[in-house]
Parts: C-alpha cells; structure tokens; sequence
C-alpha cells in the first residue's frame, strides 16, 4: 500500500462563515490548491467529505500527495496524518460511506435511456418495478453496496442507510465562454464567492445515500485499491471516501 495522507479541517466563525457560498464542486476546487505537485491529475488524486454541523464545518481530506493547507486556511485549523494502511485478509472494520450511484431507467426502443439516483432501498436490496413504477419484488442484500463489495474485495457483514445526501455545483471548463457561474478567489480571505442558476446546461446536482455498517476483507488487493480512489461516483463533489474503524 501507498503512503496516504488524512486531513483534518474544522473551520468555525469567520472562516467557516466564509465557505458557506460556495457549493460541493467549488469547494473541491478550492481543496486542490493545496496540492501543487504541477501535474494536473495528481492535483484532482483525492477524496474528501464535508460535514456542515451548527457551530463547525468538519472537512475529511485523503490523498496520495501530501497537501499543503497553509495557504488555505489558518494553521490552528487543520491537521494531517500520514500512515500507510496494513490491511490483511479477515480484518473487520466499521465504515461510514457518502455514496453516489445512479441506475438507467429502461424505455421503450428508439428512445435513450434517462439516469436516476438509487433510492434508499435501492443501495440494500435489488428492486424490480411494474410498469407503473411499483415495487414488484426484491431481492434482499443484493443492492448496489453489495454488488460493489463482490467486486471490490470485502463481505458486508451488516449495513443501513442512514440519510439522503445531496450535492450540486457547476462544472467551469477552460474553452466555455458563457457559463451560470461567475467565481472569484480572493487569496486573501480564502473567500470562493459564486452565483449559479440550477437551470444551466452544466450546473450538476447529484443524489446519494450515507451508509453505515461493518465490513470484512476478503481480497487484499482490490479492497487496498478502493480504499485509495474511492467508492462510486460523484468524488468531486464529496462522495466515494470511505472511513474505516479497526473493531
């Protein structure tokens, strides 16, 4: 396994104050500034999950590269661990999971498919629906968690769904010359301010669940890979890193 790096940030008052205007994607913008290794990609090699109490914004960071946050927010603000994980065949864990994943509605021939999120029952249980869009019959455990962990080296030992999560932004690209969003940086407050209109051809919403639960490792390898580049879809935007609790 690799040597990662597990930031810690916890913004409150002000600065917290300050991140509160910018949405899911501008905030992975944001984050990337703390990765200056000049190679484009490795500055996008990371997952992290933002968790917006009363009094705090709690942001989990995990990557390859090792960041550095001082230009970002105040030193008494964050943390980092660096470790490498020693993972064997047999370990259990507890896990906390932001998960997106999205299914492809069937329509008749000559139309195109049209994506939707997972419902909640959906992530547990294999579901099959009428032609009125009811519940028909399902199969339980075999839900898109349990097909990810068959591919990705782990056995669910019990899981739940915990609540939906929801997260948006809109996707700026270098050769788009009108677009909903209009940002600035200010280097010196750290201040992302943004105004975007959801009916812009680029404007993202995604949908997902938090799941909870204990696993079990079944293949070292493919388990290791996942818990390096993360669980599904929608990374940019603050799902996929899975958090992992030795029991």
């Amino acid at each position: 396994m690799p040597i990662l790096y597990l930031s810690q940030i916890v913004l409150s008052g002000p600065q917290r104050r300050k991140l509160q205007t910018a949405n899911s994607y501008e905030l992975h913008q944001l984050l990337r500034k703390a990765f200056h290794t000049g190679n484009e990609r490795q500055t996008r090699n990371f997952l992290y999950r933002a968790d917006h109490k009363p009094h705090h914004t709690h942001i989990l960071v995990h990557s390859q590269n090792e960041p550095d946050w001082s230009q970002i927010f105040n030193p008494t603000e964050w943390e980092v661990k660096c470790y490498t994980p020693q993972f064997r065949e047999g370990q259990a864990f507890s896990f906390y999971l932001r998960a997106n994943a999205v299914i492809a509605e069937r329509k008749l021939p000559g139309q195109r498919s049209k994506k939707r999120p997972l419902t909640a029952t959906e992530y547990l249980h294999r579901v099959w629906y009428s032609s009125k869009g009811e519940i028909e019959s399902m199969e339980h455990n075999q839900g898109w968690i349990f097909r990810q962990s068959k591919q990705h080296g782990f056995s669910l030992i019990d899981v739940d769904t915990l609540g939906q999560a929801l997260a948006s932004g809109v996707k700026t690209f270098k050769n788009l010359k009108h677009h909903a969003l209009s940002q600035q940086y200010n280097s010196e407050t750290n201040h992302c301010q943004a105004s975007h209109s959801s009916s812009a051809p680029n404007f993202i919403r995604h949908t997902g669940q938090n799941l909870r639960g204990t696993l079990q490792i079944t293949d070292v390898e493919k388990f290791g890979s996942i818990y390096v580049s993360g669980l599904g879809r929608g990374k940019a935007f603050g799902f996929g890193m899975l958090s992992l609790l030795r029991r």
